[in-house]
């Protein structure tokens, strides 16, 4: 969650990627929805908080 605006989004695009090839393959996998939720959430925390790049202060 503290990866900010950049990590939110790949989160999201990996489990979009990783949901539409399984799906083309004939597997559900129920994994990258929640992924994309969690990607959703740091997202938008990220944008509210200012954070586009990730906390740089690591032990917070």
């Amino acid at each position: 969650m503290k990866k900010g605006v950049l990590g939110g989004g790949v989160m999201m695009v990996i489990a979009i990627v990783w949901f539409f090839g399984g799906l083309s393959a004939g597997y559900i996998f129920y994994y990258p929805p929640i992924s994309f939720v969690i990607g959703v959430v740091a997202l938008a925390k990220s944008l509210v908080q200012g954070n586009y790049f990730g906390n740089k202060s690591y032990g917070i």
